[in-house]
């Protein structure tokens, strides 16, 4: 498993930072999804094969606007992730098959945002820190925790239509992985891109779609890796997505994405569904 799953990114108006201010978000997710039995993975100090995996997860959110300005026209944001999550995982070593449940806490994740505007333009950075905080077991197969930190800095822009609502959202980053001290293996680094495009039908309602590209751009290195030639994996998605946007005067925004995966290489392989949740405090 990764930190970043094509689609997860894939939000409205990414590259905005909102005015000061408290805010909320919940996140729900579901993925299903499975290797062939000519794959190796290395996974809980073993080669595994024939992989099936299902994780079901909930992630509270919170982001704290300052009422501050760094720099001209610079706005400063800081969130913090609690993620709590189900995994079932199955896999064969050695000819025998093995199922094995983990949760429920998640790594909590630490984000720093600087963000700018520009007229119908709006550009913003920030650091992911994904701590190893979350349940996890060198023995098993399913770890909702990945027992090593992540530092994924991202960019983000988005080009809102004024005039029609239209939103062209693009997330782009990268994933540094610190080595897994129990088992000795380090991930390589992963580049991730999600583009987003939506169309308002009405005042509540907007529809349209994203298309993402995962790619690990350096080796593994640790127990296996060589053998396994690095173990760089790849995966696409493309796939619609629906925003609600509530009448209240304290709105609401719900967006729901489905994430089907394929041009996959050394990962699982299957779908996402993201429903994400989000307003002002």
């Amino acid at each position: 498993m990764t930190r970043h799953s094509p689609g997860l990114l894939a939000l409205p108006m990414a590259g905005a930072v909102p005015p000061p201010g408290n805010y909320w978000s919940v996140s729900a997710l579901h993925y299903a999804g499975s290797t062939g039995r000519s794959l190796e993975l290395p996974i809980a100090g073993e080669i595994r094969t024939g992989l099936d995996a299902e994780l079901w997860g909930l992630a509270a959110t919170g982001l704290w606007v300052p009422d501050i300005q760094p720099s001209a026209g610079a706005t400063f944001a800081v969130s913090l992730t609690l993620p709590f999550q189900y995994m079932e995982v199955t896999g064969h070593v050695n000819g025998f098959q093995r199922t094995d449940t983990g949760g429920p806490l998640g790594d909590i994740v630490v984000a720093p945002t600087w963000g700018w505007t520009f007229d119908d333009q709006f550009v913003s950075t920030a650091l992911r820190i994904y701590s190893p905080t979350g349940s996890y077991d060198e023995d098993s197969l399913a770890n909702t925790g990945l027992n090593y930190w992540t530092f994924a800095p991202t960019v983000a822009y988005t080009h809102l239509d004024m005039a029609t609502g239209r939103d062209l959202s693009i997330v782009a980053g990268l994933d540094f992985n610190t080595r897994n001290d129990t088992t000795g293996f380090r991930s390589g680094v992963i580049a991730h891109i999600d583009a987003l495009w939506l169309r308002p039908i009405s005042p509540h309602w907007a529809f349209g779609g994203f298309a993402s590209l995962l790619r690990q751009i350096s080796d593994d290195d640790g127990p296996y890796a060589e053998s396994l030639d690095g173990f760089r994996g790849r995966v696409w998605s493309v796939g619609p997505v629906v925003k609600f946007t509530s009448g209240a005067e304290e709105q609401v925004t719900a967006t729901f994405n489905w994430a089907p995966e394929f041009g996959v290489e050394n990962r699982l392989e299957g779908d996402g569904l993201y429903l994400s949740v989000s307003g002002r405090l």
